[in-house]
């Protein structure tokens, strides 16, 4: 099994300042590489120059969320329905958390959402492999990889197996976990009509148990 993770929004509680009301975290579970195989061929086939007769130049660049042009996020997500993959999903409304702790250390807010992200599974996520954007490491709070792994094994022995951080401008699997978390983002924090539509072409896929969608208020 093997799990790619995101984020999209802020951790701070400074709204007057530009702070997002909503933080994201989204996972995208393969269950075998041939799946990660699959879904990585579908994306280079959104970067293809024509899609419907709209004709694009051939996309080098990585997907985001809040830098790819609308037309290709629609291009993207419509290449992406025939992936084998599952969507966990951790939302935060900043506005409801009234943890002590949190308000005052803000920067602890994502690590500690991905934790509960893989410490509530239903005991199926299990030997996972998680891979994590090594560009994140200072935003999610996370020292190292043996942090993250032994915190989450500590409470569910057998989840993780490895934490590994890669480069998501090399890694497609981290570009897919980046639209995923900007598509619940944007839908949220906007209201954004193509946002909401990019989220129904996935949706489904965070059904339980392997998905999830897990809007969290708080700490306690």
């Amino acid at each position: 099994m093997f799990a790619y993770i995101d984020d999209s929004g802020d951790s701070g509680f400074k709204y007057d300042r530009g702070s997002t009301r909503y933080v994201v975290i989204a996972a995208c579970i393969f269950d075998t590489i041939e799946d990660i195989t699959h879904a990585w061929k579908l994306m280079e086939t959104a970067r293809c120059e024509e899609h419907n007769g709209e004709f694009f130049h051939k996309y080098d660049r990585e997907f985001k969320y809040n830098k790819t042009h609308p037309k290709l996020k629609d291009v993207f997500f419509d290449c992406m329905k025939s992936a084998n993959y599952h969507v966990r999903v951790i939302i935060a409304d900043k506005t409801k958390i009234r943890s002590k702790n949190l308000l005052s250390n803000p920067r602890l807010l994502k690590s500690y959402m991905i934790r509960q992200l893989f410490t509530h599974t239903f005991g199926v996520v299990r030997e996972c492999v998680l891979y994590i954007d090594g560009q994140d490491t200072r935003a999610f709070s996370i020292p190292d990889a043996d942090y993250l792994m032994n915190i989450v094994n500590k409470v569910c022995p057998g989840t993780l197996s490895k934490v590994d951080f890669v480069d998501s401008k090399t890694n497609p699997m981290i570009q897919l976990a980046d639209m995923t978390a900007g598509a619940v983002h944007a839908k949220l924090e906007t209201g954004n009509p193509k946002a909401l539509a990019h989220f129904n072409t996935f949706a489904y896929r965070t059904n339980k148990p392997l998905g999830t969608y897990w809007v969290f208020t708080d700490d306690k």
